[in-house]
């Protein structure tokens, strides 16, 4: 290192392997790319030159002077236009073009994440209804342990996504993870949505001493119902059941009256942890990347998406039809709903796992030298296309899942419904419904008009028609209303997932363009990652707000609202209010007080309302503007494409080859040589090697990586704490 702050390495002067006409006077500017060769000049000159002030001109005029021109850059000659000469020549650039995907390969390839999102829609919601509602987690406990499963799981994600770009074996780099890691996710996501019932917090309050409760054994239903009325009378009268105005205890007294919440957090936090880590990190990741590199062709890699879309959104529509099914023959019980949907999810994701080992073979890929992690990230942050498509592909992929993850809260609590699990249900499968009416319209409108104007369009019509429902009082939604909000809302997510996962594969075949290398892993570590992000701005987020405005779980209530009671004759066993009634069903007659009046587990404040509200229905409609504008700037059309591909299979042709045309930019890109010495260099950014030249060299090198590692060692702490 100290070597190369001297003025280079061998005499010559050490160049970042990207980009080489910004050496020649570009005024175009990458970003993040480090400028080796003029950081080891300035070092020399301060050490060699006078003592005195030396201006900027003058070092800049040594600068140039040292730096290599455009034609020295130039491989035997090549320039601009012979570049684009002899891409046209086929006889020098050799392009095979491959037969497209069969059904099977797309089918196979697509059913796989028809269980895991199943799995998804299945254990996102029952965070809340199972975990928080049902077993009396606390919901700061529950945003903490969301947040810091995510935090580590995004570090993971990219060494994982770094090892399957590595891996070397005879079945290829992404199926021995596949065949690993996926049975190991399916398992747990099991037992995530089957918790056992002691692990309970909450302590049921209704009556003084359930063992001498004379009206446990009666039976329930309106031809008993006298009968059961009577019963609950006496005990009442007598003491055995409290008043049903009786206020039992407030929701912090229920907790310390059950057991204690270690044992609930510890299972929660330890299972949802390898949830995150065996499925979205080391099954995801590599499966993402799988399809990444099944097709070069521009228009199959968006019949592939939609493909998997398609399943995508079919195991979104399974859990739905399940989900239904069991609310109804399970109404008041989530616990049954969740258990039985996941047993039938683990075999059909075992089957799926089958399908896609037997039928899908990668591609066969050129090696390439190995680079280490951090040079490879340092390159992925230097791809200017990848990191406009995350300026829109962030906001695009909040304002997309935001509304399906705070649908059960809206619904429960904003609209004020007890059988919200049925409407929610009901609800959802409208915007499945139409994510299926609109991913063969958006495929047909990408594949005529473009991606990029399909994606503007949908970012601002769908902004517009959020901003419009926010400002709507939630009563108008008691109603169909909620059901065409729906439709609206199954289109945004339909054009959030078909067309960025079609403009990432192009991105990455123009990575391979700059650096001779697929790294489909490490993108999609990002891309991944993004999905699941929304779990701290719709998940964490929210609840935090809602924990810091007097949000109660389940309304203060022990049971009710799909939580069953001990009682088969209590609807809800709230504070102050009891729901007696001729059975627990949301139709059962209650025997006591306004038989009409809503149920108090359905029941928050106004300021967690307007939270609920405000992630509902207003953030989204914010995403999805910021998203416009960036995504109307991504540049890969058909055409640049195309280009990009012949010159990318003809530097798979020759290992000789040191320089492309970067037809998106217009310039010439060296490719990188990947020697040591040049990959060490690339482990530090241009502003660190800037500090290093005017400081102590490599000791400050190494000081700077110790103080961020401290930093990073201190967020982590505070999160935690």
């Amino acid at each position: 290192l100290d070597q190369f702050l001297q003025g280079g390495l061998d005499g010559k002067p050490v160049l970042r392997p990207s980009h080489v006409d910004r050496f020649s006077g570009s005024s175009r500017n990458s970003g993040t790319l480090m400028r080796a060769s003029p950081i080891g000049l300035r070092a020399s000159q301060r050490i060699a030159e006078p003592k005195g002030r030396t201006t900027g001109a003058s070092i800049r005029q040594k600068e140039q002077s040292h730096v290599p021109t455009y034609e020295q850059c130039s491989l035997d000659g090549l320039n601009e236009r012979t570049a684009v000469s002899s891409a046209k020549d086929a006889s020098v650039w050799p392009i095979e073009s491959a037969p497209p995907l069969s059904c099977l390969v797309k089918s196979a390839y697509g059913f796989f994440i028809m269980p895991l999102k199943a799995f998804e829609f299945l254990i996102r919601p029952a965070r809340n209804s199972v975990y928080r509602d049902t077993l009396g987690l606390r919901i700061e406990t529950l945003a903490m342990i969301v947040s810091i499963s995510k935090c580590l799981d995004f570090l993971l994600g990219f060494i994982v996504g770094y090892l399957t770009d590595m891996t070397r074996t005879r079945i290829g780099r992404r199926r021995p993870w596949l065949l690993v890691m996926a049975p190991f996710f399916i398992a747990i996501s099991v037992l995530l949505a089957s918790p056992p019932p002691s692990l309970s917090v909450v302590a049921a309050s209704a009556t003084n001493d359930s063992n001498a409760d004379p009206c446990a054994q009666l039976p329930t239903g309106d031809s008993t119902c006298p009968e059961l009325a009577a019963c609950i009378k006496s005990a009442i009268s007598s003491g055995y059941l409290l008043q049903p105005g009786y206020a039992s205890a407030d929701a912090d007294e229920l907790r310390s009256n059950g057991r204690s919440s270690l044992p609930l957090s510890l299972y929660f936090g330890f299972l949802y942890f390898l949830w995150y880590f065996c499925g979205w990190t080391s099954t995801i990741i590599p499966y993402d990347a799988l399809g990444m590199e099944l097709t070069e062709e521009f228009r199959d890699k968006t019949r592939l998406f939609g493909v998997k879309t398609a399943f995508q959104f079919a195991g979104y529509l399974l859990q739905i039809g399940i989900g239904l099914a069991l609310a109804i023959a399970f109404s008041t019980d989530i616990l049954a709903q969740t258990r039985y949907q996941s047993f039938a999810y683990g075999v059909l994701g075992a089957f799926a796992l089958l399908c896609l080992l037997c039928c899908v073979k990668e591609s066969p890929k050129h090696d390439a030298a190995t680079v280490p992690p951090v040079p490879s990230l340092h390159r992925l942050l230097s791809n200017e296309p990848y990191m406009a498509y995350l300026k829109f592909r962030v906001p695009m992929t909040l304002a997309s899942l935001l509304p399906a993850n705070m649908l059960q809260d809206y619904i429960k609590y904003v609209i004020g419904k007890e059988n919200w699990n049925v409407i929610f249900y009901i609800t959802m499968g409208c915007v499945l419904g139409s994510i299926f009416v609109s991913i063969p319209i958006i495929i047909k409108c990408a594949n005529r008009f473009g991606k990029k104007a399909v994606l503007v369009s949908t970012c601002i019509v769908e902004g517009l028609l959020f901003a419009a429902c926010f400002t709507m009082p939630p009563s108008l939604f008691d109603s169909p209303l909620l059901y065409a909000a729906g439709i609206f809302i199954g289109f945004g997510m339909a054009a959030s997932f078909v067309l960025p996962d079609s403009m990432l594969a192009d991105i990455i075949d123009y990575d391979e363009l700059r650096t001779a290398a697929r790294s489909e892993g490490l993108y999609t570590v990002v891309e991944t990652n993004l999905q699941q992000f929304v779990e701290i701005i719709g998940g964490v987020v929210p609840s935090l707000f809602a924990g810091a405005f007097g949000f109660q779980n389940l309304g203060g209530c022990s049971c009710g609202c799909a939580v069953s009671c001990d009682e088969p004759y209590l609807r809800w066993d709230c504070p102050g209010d009891i729901g007696y009634a001729c059975s627990s069903d949301f139709d059962g007659e209650l025997l006591y007080g306004d038989g009409e009046r809503g149920a108090p587990c359905a029941y928050q404040n106004d300021n967690v309302r307007w939270v609920i509200r405000f992630f509902f229905f207003a953030l989204p409609s914010v995403m999805y503007l910021l998203a416009a504008w960036p995504a109307w700037r991504m540049g890969i059309t058909r055409d640049v494409h195309e280009q990009i591909m012949e010159q990318v299979h003809a530097t798979r042709a020759s290992v000789e080859r040191k320089m492309n045309l970067d037809p998106l930019m217009h310039r010439n890109i060296q490719l990188p040589t990947n020697l040591p010495e040049h990959l060490t260099i690339e482990h530090f950014t241009l502003f660190e090697w800037r500090v290093a030249a005017k400081r102590r060299g490599a000791h400050t090198l190494k000081l700077i990586v110790a103080l961020r590692l401290g930093l990073w060692l201190a967020c982590v702490v505070g999160l935690i704490s």
